[in-house]
C-alpha cells in the first residue's frame, strides 16, 4: 500500500473540482451562495449536476409513502442555469433515468434555450448516438455506474470513446474505481465515496489498492494487525489509539473518521490531477464544503503546521463554520479567496483528449 505522505500535499494543490447537484441547490440558498461565489471567482471548477438521479429516488420514496413531491422541471433547471452558465466549468443535461427518448428531447430543449450542457448517455441508449452528441459538447456523461456493474460502466466508457474516434471526453457519473479509473478513457469523474466518513463512520483511503477503515476494524490498526503504512499515516495525522477506540469519534462531524475522510478525498484529488484526470468531489451541504476547505487549508500552506494534522482541521473547520453562521455572503466570498490562495494548476498536466496509447488492449473489457 502507498500511504499518503508529505509529497501528497504540495504547498498548492490543483484547483478543486466540485460537483453540486441541483437537487440540493434548489433547496439551499446558502449552498447556492457558495456555488456562485466559487464559480464567479474561478476559485474552483464547479460542475452542476441536474440532480436527475436524486430527484428520481426522492420521487419513488414520495410515491411509496403517499407524500407530496415537486419534481425538477426542465424550465426550472434551465432558468437557474442561464445567468450562471458562463461562470461554470460545466453543467449536465437534465436526463430521465433509463429513458433515452425523453433524455434526448430534454437535451434538445435546453439547447434551444441557448445552453450547451454535457449530454448524458443513459442506460439503454444507443452508443452510436455519441457521434452526434460530441458535436454539441465533447464532455459526454456516461450513466450506469451507481446501479450497474463495474464491468458494464467500463464497457460503456470504452464504446463511447471508440464510437467518437477518441473525440469524446467522457465523464463517469457516480463512478468510484480508484485507481482503476487511470486505466480507462475517462477525462473526469465524480465520487462521493471519500466523504463516507461524514455519514457512515468509515474512511476510504486512496492508496494503490483502495482500502477502507471502519470503526469495527480500527482496533486491529492500533493493535498492529493492519498494514504498517495505514498506522504510520494515522500517526502522521495526529490520530491516537484513544481516538480510534472512542466510538464518538466515528459518529460526529468533528470526529476522526470524518476528518480523515476529507484528507483522503484530497489525496485522491491530487493523485487524479497528476494522472491528468479531474476527480469531482460531490458536495451536498455547506458543512461538507467547509469541512473540505478546512482540510485544504490545514494540510498545506500553513507555516509550522504538521502535515494532515487532524487537530488543525478541526480548528479551521470551527472557524469557517462560525464565519458562515455570522454572515453567509461574506463567508462565501472569503472561502473563494482562500481556495484561490491555496490552489494552483502549476505542475499538473492539463486534462485533454486521449490517443489511446496509454491503454493496452488487455485493459479493455471483453
Amino acid at each position: 500500500m502507498s500511504a499518503p505522505s508529505a509529497g501528497d500535499f504540495p504547498r498548492k494543490v490543483a484547483p478543486l473540482n466540485l460537483l453540486l447537484s441541483y437537487a440540493y441547490l434548489r433547496k439551499s440558498r446558502g449552498l447556492q451562495t457558495y456555488a456562485d461565489a466559487l464559480a464567479q471567482r474561478r476559485a474552483a471548477n464547479v460542475l452542476i449536476d441536474s440532480g436527475a438521479f436524486t430527484d428520481y429516488m426522492v420521487g419513488r420514496k414520495a410515491m411509496a409513502q403517499g407524500t407530496d413531491y415537486s419534481p425538477i422541471t426542465l424550465a426550472e433547471y434551465a432558468d437557474w442555469l442561464s445567468p450562471r452558465a458562463s461562470h461554470l466549468w460545466g453543467y449536465i443535461a437534465l436526463d430521465v433515468i433509463r429513458n433515452p427518448v425523453e433524455t434526448r428531447r430534454r437535451l434538445e430543449a435546453m439547447v434551444a434555450r441557448g445552453l450547451r450542457p454535457m449530454p448524458v448517455v443513459v442506460v439503454g441508449s444507443d452508443i452510436g448516438e455519441a457521434r452526434d452528441l460530441v458535436q454539441l459538447n465533447r464532455h459526454i456523461c456516461i450513466a450506469g455506474a451507481v446501479d450497474g456493474s463495474e464491468h458494464y460502466i467500463h464497457q460503456r466508457l470504452w464504446r463511447v470513446w471508440e464510437a467518437t474516434q477518441g473525440q469524446a471526453m467522457p465523464h463517469a457519473l457516480g463512478y468510484f474505481g480508484f485507481p482503476a479509473v487511470f486505466g480507462l478513457p475517462v477525462h473526469s469523474y465524480d465520487a462521493s465515496t471519500f466523504i463516507y466518513g461524514d455519514s457512515f463512520g468509515s474512511v476510504i483511503m486512496a492508496d494503490a489498492r483502495t482500502s477502507q477503515l471502519r470503526k469495527s476494524t480500527a482496533a486491529k490498526v492500533v493493535g498492529g494487525k493492519a498494514e504498517r503504512a495505514v498506522y504510520d499515516w494515522l500517526r502522521a495525522c495526529g490520530v491516537t489509539e484513544k481516538m480510534l477506540r472512542d466510538r464518538s469519534e466515528w459518529q460526529r462531524a468533528r470526529g476522526v473518521s470524518c476528518n480523515l475522510a476529507y484528507v483522503s478525498a484530497l489525496v485522491a484529488h491530487h493523485r487524479s490531477s497528476l494522472q491528468g484526470r479531474r476527480m469531482f468531489a460531490v458536495i451536498a451541504t455547506v458543512h461538507q464544503f467547509l469541512h473540505l476547505l478546512a482540510a485544504v487549508v490545514a494540510t498545506k500552506g500553513v507555516p509550522g503546521a504538521r502535515t494532515c494534522d487532524i487537530a488543525r482541521i478541526r480548528t479551521v473547520w470551527a472557524e469557517l463554520l462560525a464565519a458562515h453562521k455570522a454572515d453567509v455572503v461574506a463567508s462565501a466570498q472569503r472561502c473563494a479567496e482562500l481556495l484561490h490562495e491555496h490552489t494552483s494548476s502549476a505542475g499538473y498536466p492539463v486534462p485533454t483528449t486521449f490517443d489511446g496509447a496509454e491503454w493496452s488492449a488487455a485493459e479493455r473489457p471483453v
